[in-house]
């Protein structure tokens, strides 16, 4: 027995994804930024790798580099807010924006390592 499922497809040419969602990991840091984010989605062909890579997270706009033919990493930029906002990725240097995904700030926390006794 089969059940109907509908699906959005993502557009491809050459089998390159043109535009599309992207997947995030992490997908939060803290809002004082500084957190290497890495992104997959894009296959990424061997043009891109000298094509600047520009993340841009709510408007606030980073350099990234192309990693391989999967993955490319930018570096989540300060933000004075907290919450979720757009991360829309470029691989034209800032040019166009074809990927989008989310990305959410929060409270920087605090790691307890371990308890001494006083």
């Amino acid at each position: 027995m089969y059940n109907a499922r509908s699906y959005e497809l993502p557009i491809y040419i050459r089998h390159i994804l043109i535009s599309g969602p992207i997947s995030v990991g992490p997908r939060f840091a803290s809002f004082l930024g500084g957190k290497e984010v890495t992104i997959s989605g894009p296959c990424f062909d061997d043009n891109d790798m000298n094509e600047q890579v520009i993340c841009d997270f709510g408007g606030t706009r980073v350099p990234g580099t192309v990693e391989n033919q999967r993955l490319a990493k930018c570096v989540a930029p300060f933000s004075g807010s907290l919450g979720k906002v757009d991360l829309t990725v470029s691989l034209d240097g800032g040019t166009t924006f074809p990927y989008s995904g989310k990305f959410t700030y929060g409270r920087q926390l605090k790691l307890l390592y371990s308890l001494m006794p006083l």
